[in-house]
């Protein structure tokens, strides 16, 4: 059975029953995280202390990785790991895992990484809902990323729905 520590919110308790000694068991986590993109780069990051040091286990990783378009890259900085796969599916898997170290970042590239994307929805009265993501990029052929002013992230809001109207 798994909980959530309830004095250390950031954790997260497993306890296993009815292994008799010298046995072993498989446990799967499932870990959903936001990917960042900077330029033509995803990251996904796994927090530091993932699996606590005073554990007496053998911690290896698996990772899926699979995208709408062909991954051109795929790199784990400073973890030894293996990458099989090709196209849009790949898979890492890390055997040495460092137990209550640092943070895990997996580094991939997609073909279209910075190509707009447009989201259409209809809910169930058949209204629309649509959405437009992309990835601006200011940068002159030979200027760096260092030298923009004012990076961020900004999210631009268009309400049509009229329930603001107050006349």
């Amino acid at each position: 059975m798994g909980y959530q520590d309830p004095n250390q919110p950031d954790r997260f308790i497993l306890t296993i029953g009815n292994l008799p000694g010298g046995h072993h068991c498989k446990v799967m986590i499932k870990i959903e995280s936001p990917l960042t993109c900077e330029l033509d780069n995803w990251t996904l990051v796994l927090p530091a202390n993932f699996l606590q040091s005073n554990l007496d286990v053998k911690a290896t990783l698996q990772i899926d990785v699979s995208m709408k378009s062909n991954i051109t890259e795929l790199i784990t900085p400073g973890f030894d790991s293996t990458i099989t796969g090709t196209g849009n599916s790949m898979n890492v898997a890390c055997e040495a895992l460092p137990i209550g170290g640092s943070e895990l970042t997996l580094k991939f590239k997609t073909e279209e990484a910075g190509k707009p994307t447009a989201l259409l929805q209809r809910n169930e009265k058949g209204q629309l809902a649509g959405m437009i993501s992309f990835i601006p990029n200011f940068l002159e052929p030979d200027e760096d990323e260092d030298d923009l002013e004012g990076t961020g992230e900004f999210i631009i809001l268009i309400d049509r729905s009229g329930s603001m109207y107050s006349g």
